[in-house]
């Protein structure tokens, strides 16, 4: 990303359409109230661990290359496409870890929201550091 930094755009917007799918698969395939909900839990926080640690690996060995678009079109397609599915997993798994969390724990769901404006304030005083 320092590299290009046109490509910091696309992984914002990749990472809030992730997001945004994630929301739509729950909404056409809802959690039902039987479901053991720390298994689910278990599951996609273990999915979301492997996709994070594989993102670097797999992004590595992927031989994208925009300047080769015009000469091998069809193999730098699917190198794209690969990078971006890549890139794509982990947020769609972070955005479905958030449902059940804040579905079925309605007791701590004001403790869970106080945790992240209270990330938020502490990142935005470190933003003046990385700028």
């Amino acid at each position: 990303m320092i590299l290009t930094s046109n490509m910091s755009y696309m992984i914002l917007t990749s990472a809030i359409f992730a997001f945004g799918l994630s929301g739509i698969f729950v909404t056409v395939r809802p959690l039902s109230a039987k479901q053991d909900v720390r298994k689910l839990l278990s599951i996609l926080t273990l999915l979301f661990a492997g996709s994070a640690l594989l993102l670097l690996p797999i992004t590595n060995a992927l031989p994208f290359n925009y300047e080769k678009l015009t000469e091998e079109p069809v193999h730098q397609i699917v190198y794209f496409g690969g990078m971006y599915l890549t890139l794509i997993v982990p947020f769609f798994l972070s955005g479905l870890i958030f449902v059940p969390v804040f579905t079925f724990c309605r007791k701590n769901s004001i403790t869970i929201f106080l945790g992240f404006v209270w990330c938020s304030i502490g990142l935005s005083h470190f933003d003046p550091i990385f700028a």
